[in-house]
């Protein structure tokens, strides 16, 4: 009888696919409904403890603690970080590049279908808050046809303790959140295109959500349940971070490859001086982009690693609620639009990383469900016994639904952008299988990028060609080579400069301390022929260093274009 009983109760769950179970009771309900059994005699209380939590996969089986009605929330949402960034071509998580977000794979169910609801911060941020489809977004502000009463922070703040650092949106209020820093930042970002950071404005959010993360401490006997909501400016440009969280200094233009074009007419409705970014049609430059996106991408694992850290020292990670998502996606292909979702360039802003770890989670798995990010705060609703009474617009992620493609708020065109469910997978695919290519899993290949990578680790050759005449290499800043510490928080790992008399496309092996360290090749900037290399920290020494730029000619060093300290 109490067998029987408890798999009635158990019918909150079901499968999908065959592989994923999914819950749509709500916790509080459950847990009702499986106690007036057990006061009844109906099932024996040992019952409660296997009934106390529905999930995906692995979720079921490490269901929460019926006693945590309120557990620990933790919610991470990264800014500008694809799927595909983190995924190898069999959708699980590159673990040699991405560690951290390994870890949390291996504790949660990782959604690698899931999609933005929009490209744009001001608008994909509020709308994770709130649960809501954004309506518009004008000239750079955060969408504010929202329903302000009912958002992630009004639901916790009579409950829990909040700990808060969402530096771009209006949505947390002064007065639940006094001390939120968004109305400082607000104006420093975005001032020419919304959306985009300068390096005095990176430098503060990362300092400000380092002071965040520091705030992730064991709570005190009898306090508040805690809940932790962190907007994390990364792997967001300026692209100027190292996996280390070493930064590098930029002496040119910071995104070479990109330009734009004059504003039309919803340029100017947006806010916009000037139109929204494309590459140019140069795949060694986009490439090199793709490259320091994935660097900078490695220190948001980095960062997430510092939480995971913190959590557990605090002892809130085994019971806590952990979603973490990004607001949106970017695009690396040539001759497209980097941050809007339009032509090729939708699959890869709306895909995004969701990952679900419910209380007392400890096994993974993975859902190909259609989940969208506003499908996020239902599910903390269904976590945390709040908000019964309210209507959202998603459903919580571990809820079955139809597949579906994204259906994103294109900011520059103003309208929603739609694509079907197998033409976003077919082309999500065909992404990671081109950045497999080009990448390989492990983060020494994020050092090597463009033409003849086999001459990477080779010495300085004994003898060259004569340099033909005219030719010659500057490169940006030469002092900063003669006294470096390879350890510092700031080094010169971006190596570029310009060239005299060389020809676009001309490929280039560049020398440091007598080994080649990088290969690359010139391209167009403007008016002018440059070079850029990202060089490992490694291959520089304490003190003063030698730098050699070579011309390669048939995948062999020719002659040299130029050097530092030598």
């Amino acid at each position: 009888m109490a067998s029987q009983a408890a798999a009635h109760a158990a019918k909150c769950c079901v499968t999908v696919s065959g592989r994923v179970n999914i819950a749509f009771m709500h916790r509080r309900e459950l847990l009702r409904l499986v106690k007036s059994l057990a006061a009844l005699g109906v099932i024996a209380a040992a019952a409660l403890g296997a009934l106390s939590g529905c999930g995906d996969g692995a979720a079921n089986s490490q269901a929460a603690d019926a006693k945590a009605e309120h557990p620990p929330v933790v919610l991470l949402i990264f800014d500008e970080l694809p799927a595909p960034t983190l995924m190898k071509p069999d959708h699980a998580v590159d673990a040699e590049r991405y560690p951290n977000f390994a870890a949390l794979e291996a504790n949660s169910t990782f959604y690698h279908d899931a999609t933005t609801v929009s490209d744009a911060t001001f608008a994909a941020v509020p709308a994770i808050f709130g649960g809501w489809r954004p309506v518009g977004q004008h000239q750079g502000k955060p969408d504010r046809e929202i329903d302000m009463k009912h958002t992630v922070f009004t639901l916790l703040s009579p409950t829990y303790k909040l700990n808060v650092f969402e530096p771009i949106s209006y949505i947390c209020t002064r007065k639940i959140c006094p001390k939120s820093t968004h109305q400082d930042l607000i104006p420093a970002r975005g001032k020419e295109n919304p959306g985009e950071t300068t390096g005095r404005t990176q430098n503060v959010l990362i300092a400000r959500t380092e002071k965040a993360i520091a705030a992730i401490k064991t709570p005190a006997p009898g306090s508040k349940p805690v809940a932790h909501i962190l907007h994390i400016e990364m792997p967001h440009p300026p692209w100027r971070y190292l996996p280390t969280g070493q930064a590098y200094r930029i002496f040119d233009n910071d995104k070479p490859g990109l330009v734009n074009p004059p504003p039309t007419k919803n340029d100017i409705l947006a806010g916009r001086t000037q139109g929204p970014p494309h590459w140019i049609d140069d795949q060694y430059i986009v490439d090199q982009g793709t490259q320091r996106h994935l660097l900078q991408a490695a220190n948001a694992d980095r960062i997430l690693g510092v939480i995971i850290a913190r959590l557990k020292a605090a002892g809130l990670w085994n019971d806590a609620l952990v979603i973490a998502t990004a607001d949106h996606g970017a695009n690396f292909l040539t001759n497209e639009l980097r941050r809007e979702a339009r032509g090729k360039s939708l699959t890869q802003l709306a895909g995004v990383p969701i990952f679900l770890k419910l209380p007392g989670q400890t096994t993974g798995a993975a859902s190909s469900s259609s989940v969208t990010t506003i499908d996020i705060l239902p599910t903390i609703a269904q976590q945390t016994n709040l908000g019964k009474n309210w209507k959202f617009t998603g459903i919580p992620l571990n809820v079955a639904r139809p597949t579906a493609g994204p259906n994103v708020r294109a900011s520059g065109a103003r309208a929603q952008v739609r694509e079907s469910h197998s033409q976003f997978i077919a082309e999500r695919d065909a992404w990671l299988a081109t950045l497999a290519r080009r990448f390989p899993a492990g983060k020494e290949a994020l050092y090597r990028s463009g033409p003849n990578q086999e001459l990477i680790g080779a010495p300085m050759p004994s003898s060259l060609d004569p340099t033909p005449s005219g030719q010659r290499a500057y490169f940006s800043y030469p002092p900063t080579y003669a006294n470096m510490n390879p350890k510092s928080k700031l080094i010169s790992a971006y190596v570029s400069g310009r060239l005299e008399g060389v020809p676009p496309k001309q490929d280039l092996a560049l020398v440091v301390n007598d080994r080649i360290a990088a290969v690359g090749r010139s391209y167009q900037d403007g008016s002018l022929v440059h070079f850029s290399m990202i060089v490992p920290p490694t291959s520089f020494r304490k003190g003063a260093n030698t730098l050699a730029l070579l011309a390669v000619k048939d995948g062999k060093p020719a002659w040299q274009l130029g050097g530092v300290g030598r």
